[in-house]
């Protein structure tokens, strides 16, 4: 015989027992879930983050493997593309670097063992750099020019001065100009200059000049 009692009871049972496989199936979902997105998203992120940071330490052309053909696996292929493109930026520029530098030597090389003088000095004629052989034709040993107006130290009067700048300023060089210039041990000379204006960084200018 079934009471209002019993039925209640069931009632009760039948409710705990539907709430109970309720929560199972939610927790079942929710861990499912956890698991199908620490595999999906996760740990496939996880590795790209890895990647980047051995890319950002300086391991160029690292490369992560591509395991799906989904978002995450286009996006390390496209990682791993990027990465060999910096590998290759960075030898490029390797490769520039070195070249400059062997430049740099080559030009150094001619620059001190040239056997005509050399300098560059700025607009207002202060000295930038002169070679060894002009050093030795001025007669300047170990003074150190930098800094020093090329007149004062070569010895030129005013005179022939202006007329080189005069010409400079009119034609942008002077080539083949006779000079009589004054060493610092009082050797006078004649030599021949030939020199020209170069823009430098910043709007600057400066002279470039060989004297022999």
């Amino acid at each position: 015989v079934y009471t209002r009692d019993l039925v209640d009871e069931q009632i009760h049972r039948t409710r705990v027992f539907v709430f109970e496989l309720l929560a199972g199936v939610v927790a079942a979902v929710a861990v499912a879930g956890y698991l199908l997105v620490d595999w999906l998203v996760r740990r496939p992120v996880a590795r790209l983050g890895a990647l980047a940071q051995r890319v950002a330490k300086g391991d160029l052309g690292a490369q992560e493997r591509v395991e799906r053909a989904d978002e995450i696996g286009e996006l390390t292929t496209r990682f791993n593309a990027m990465s060999l493109k910096l590998r290759s930026a960075a030898d490029q520029v390797q490769l520039s670097s070195d070249d400059l530098r062997a430049s740099e030597a080559r030009y150094r090389s001619l620059f001190e063992n040239a056997t005509e003088g050399i300098f560059q000095a700025d607009a207002s004629g202060r000295v930038l750099s002169i070679n060894r052989a002009l050093a030795q034709m001025l007669g300047l040993g170990a003074i150190n020019a930098v800094g020093r107006r090329l007149r004062e130290l070569a010895g030129v009067s005013s005179a022939q001065m202006r007329q080189v700048i005069a010409i400079m300023n009119q034609q942008g060089k002077v080539q083949q100009a006779q000079l009589q210039l004054r060493s610092a041990d009082g050797r006078s000379l004649w030599v021949e200059v030939n020199a020209h204006w170069v823009d430098a960084e910043g709007g600057q200018r400066r002279i470039e000049g060989m004297v022999s």
